[in-house]
């Protein structure tokens, strides 16, 4: 059996001058995945193909391969498994690898935001990102803004998604941007999940809210629009504007004690420590009156009188719902501070106060004005 099978080798041509190149190479590579082994398998094999050996004539027309096929398919198992494995054209196989490979890469490098392609269509979330664009000089880019974007007036114009932490997907996603840059307070989580798995660039930027947080933001924000140049620009005018800030040194006892008080919805909260009403009451030269507690807290009467502030300070619009002036002074405890006393209760726009976004410096000098230092 042995001498026949190699004896049919002999009589039929082992290699397809007849068929396509890319043909050759699929039916080696298929060869090559069968491994059989034994005498025995070799025999069931060519039973189950029912051709004797002895048939193989090479009178057939070898231009018409597929009449040859099943006698091929014997003869090579045959060969395979008894050890005699046909060639394989090594550069060809390795042709046919590396086009497959070079088609994976090709669908790996999908991306919604082609490398090198400056965004045309963005989207800004919140007020302090808007503000940032704009100040680069890419405010025609912004297609769609949060709520809280007020600044600068061409942002009224804009459609508004929501608000940071309550976002449309369908707002978004409407708008056909190629860019949402946002903070990482945005939300909800789920949102920010469909606006990315509908094919729209999705980018976080830290949301800290000191003069280093407020510097590295518009540096990446700049980075991410190819604007670096402008973004320089835009750093050192809010350094030089800082510098100018008048401060007395230290704990120095000149500087004033300030309770920011924020008011939303009917309730009304004291920042402690960790805020950006503290940081920026510190650019302005001021000290925060509380220092028992993080974040926000309500207020609570006896922790405003042990705290004594020499001045109280709030948004514009949270004096406004609480009845201006005496309507501060009307809350418990406030009386009986120095700030309640003397009527200094201050105000301030919000994003100019707690944006620390492009326009930071303003905020600290026009609170320091409003402190008389």
């Amino acid at each position: 059996m042995v001498t026949t099978t190699i004896k049919a080798a002999a009589i039929v041509p082992v290699k397809f001058v007849h068929r396509p190149p890319s043909e050759q190479t699929q039916f080696s590579l298929f060869m090559q995945g069968f491994e059989y082994d034994g005498f025995l398998h070799a025999l069931i094999l060519i039973l189950i193909f029912k051709i004797p050996v002895k048939r193989f004539d090479k009178r057939r027309n070898p231009s018409q391969p597929e009449a040859i096929m099943p006698h091929l398919f014997s003869v090579l198992f045959g060969l395979n498994l008894l050890g005699c494995d046909p060639a394989v054209d090594g550069s060809t196989t390795e042709n046919a690898t590396t086009e497959n490979a070079a088609t994976d890469a090709a669908t790996a490098v999908a991306s919604p935001e082609p490398a090198g392609t400056a965004p045309q269509r963005i989207i800004t979330v919140p007020g302090n990102i808007t503000e940032t664009v704009f100040a680069l000089g890419l405010g025609e880019r912004v297609v769609g803004a949060c709520a809280s974007s007020m600044h600068p007036a061409d942002v009224e114009a804009i459609p508004k998604v929501g608000y940071r932490s309550n976002l449309n997907a369908e707002g978004v996603l409407s708008l056909a941007p190629d860019l949402v840059i946002a903070t990482d307070e945005a939300g909800p989580e789920d949102v920010m999940e469909q606006i990315r798995a509908a094919g729209v660039r999705v980018e976080m930027v830290p949301s800290d809210r000191t003069l280093d947080g407020a510097i590295g933001r518009t540096k990446r924000i700049a980075e991410l629009l190819g604007a670096s140049e402008a973004g320089e620009r835009v750093v050192s005018a809010i350094r030089s504007g800082i510098a100018s800030v008048p401060s007395a040194d230290g704990d120095s006892p000149a500087k004033p004690r300030v309770m920011f008080i924020y008011v939303a919805r009917k309730t009304s909260m004291v920042a402690g420590t960790g805020t950006a009403a503290e940081a920026m009451i510190a650019l302005a030269g001021g000290i925060n009156a509380v220092t028992d507690f993080e974040e926000f807290k309500p207020i609570n009467p006896e922790a405003i009188v042990k705290a004594n502030p020499d001045f109280i300070l709030l948004d514009d619009s949270g004096l406004k719902s609480i009845g201006g002036i005496d309507g501060v002074i009307a809350l418990p405890g406030v009386s009986q501070t120095v700030a309640g006393a003397n009527r200094q209760v201050i105000a301030m726009d919000k994003t100019l106060l707690l944006g620390f976004g492009p326009r930071l410096a303003d905020g600290a000098l026009e609170l320091a004005r409003l402190l008389k230092r």
